[in-house]
């Protein structure tokens, strides 16, 4: 059933909403009220998450496009427009990456996942960001990774997603005068069908290890955040890169020898 109301008659496009953390974004919108573009080069993710969300009674609207084309993503603009008159949010959650070395790293990955991850982002705001300025203002929320704030990762990935990072308090700036505020997500270790194989072996283990909360994140928590981001409630948030892993980023776990360890047993006064 539909939920809260906070997006009511609004309409949210997302990127990459076939995955599992687009589609939990996605649901979250249209729980509350939106219409949800589902945008997705995958025709069948892309049903699979429409499917969903109008059963569970929401209003969903799935558009097939390649973010690596310009004329795609104006085509989707129109077809958005056309249908649902407007455009309110647009959450930039497509992307790829690989787990490859520097000296590993093909040079047409590395060009593929620069033209996927912030291409898109650059390329959608470019593209919607008129239509939020002719109406009077709107929300864009991207989303990045933890990896791209610290050096974690496989090269190509953390320079994808820095790039965004490095994006957004310019952009912020440049449409911050028209009412559209613009803030990035950077999720940790999020339970995905990606990585649940991974996180069930040891090395899963190894990771809850260094998180100060002791968990995985989930798609729900990416979810909770985009849709505040995304709401009344954050008018004047804008330009933030805001990390959503558990506090992993901050903290540099050295042991528990070292945490307890009291250089100042022994000393005199």
């Amino acid at each position: 059933m539909v939920g809260k109301d906070r997006f009511t008659d609004k309409v949210a496009i997302v990127t990459g909403a076939g995955g599992d953390i687009g589609r939990e974004i996605a649901r979250q919108f249209a729980r509350e009220g939106a219409v949800a573009v589902i945008a997705d080069i995958n025709p069948e993710a892309a049903r699979e998450t429409k499917g969903l969300i109008d059963g569970d009674g929401g209003r969903s609207l799935a558009v097939q496009v390649n973010l690596l084309k310009s004329e795609e993503i104006r085509s989707m603009v129109r077809t958005v427009l056309r249908k649902c008159s407007r455009i309110d949010i647009l959450v930039n959650n497509a992307g790829i990456g690989e787990r490859s070395t520097l000296l590993e790293t093909r040079e047409e990955m590395w060009d593929l996942i620069m033209a996927v991850d912030p291409g898109s982002v650059f390329r959608c705001t470019k593209y919607v960001a008129p239509e939020m300025i002719r109406q009077g203002g709107g929300k864009i929320v991207n989303i990045a990774s933890m990896m791209g704030m610290i050096g974690m990762g496989a090269p190509s990935y953390t320079a994808a997603k820095g790039a965004i990072i490095a994006m957004t308090p310019i952009v912020a700036a440049e449409l911050g005068p028209h009412r559209i505020n613009v803030n990035t997500v950077c999720p940790g270790f999020i339970r995905t069908k990606l990585n649940r194989d991974m996180i069930a072996t040891p090395i899963g283990d190894q990771i809850i290890g260094k998180i100060p909360m002791r968990r995985i994140g989930n798609v729900s928590d990416v979810a909770a955040l985009v849709a505040f981001l995304s709401s009344d409630d954050a008018d004047y948030i804008n330009g933030a890169v805001i990390p959503l892993d558990g506090g992993m980023g901050r903290f540099l776990d050295l042991g528990e020898d070292y945490r307890t360890y009291d250089p100042f047993r022994g000393t005199k006064e």
